[in-house]
């Protein structure tokens, strides 16, 4: 009888313990849980960090982390996209009218980049996710975060 106390005790110590781990991982997880679009990326021409101010303002590139081989465009360029007003819709969100919160950083796949000898700005707009029966379709940009930032660093983008 002593035993089977024994090897109850060990088992409701380890049930503990796990649960207790299994709390722990949901606190690490990145709340709201941002998934970068895979295809989005795979078929950008660039793909940028910026800082934006405002939704109309431009796009102050702090990174380029994938141009092409005769990448032009640099970091501490200003990029006038598009179509950034629909792209800020912060779909995390339960209400249909959210948008990102300005200032701030934010990751962008972009394409038709163009610079404007006449003006000296850069052009460009945000990629539209490709078309997926059943999924959500769009120009999105996704909030700087570790979460995305790792994301980003796994898509095997130009290799």
């Amino acid at each position: 009888m002593k035993r089977s106390r024994v090897w109850l005790a060990i088992t409701g110590v380890a049930f503990v313990v796990w649960i207790g781990y299994l709390v722990y991982l949901t606190r690490q997880v990145e709340r709201p849980s941002i998934i970068l679009s895979r295809p989005q990326f795979l078929i950008a021409e660039y793909v940028v960090i910026g800082h934006l101010d405002d939704r109309g303002g431009p796009l102050v590139v702090d990174e380029v982390f994938f141009p092409p081989a005769s990448a032009k465009l640099k970091a501490g360029a200003k990029v006038r996209v598009e179509n950034l007003g629909v792209s800020l819709h912060d779909w995390t969100s339960a209400d249909p009218d959210a948008k990102w919160a300005l200032p701030g950083e934010f990751i962008l796949p972009l394409h038709e980049v163009q610079f404007d000898q006449k003006g000296n700005d850069w052009t460009a707009e945000v990629v539209a996710m490709p078309f997926s029966p059943g999924l959500p379709h769009g120009a999105r940009i996704y909030p700087k975060t570790p979460g995305t930032i790792n994301q980003l660093q796994a898509i095997p983008i130009g290799g």
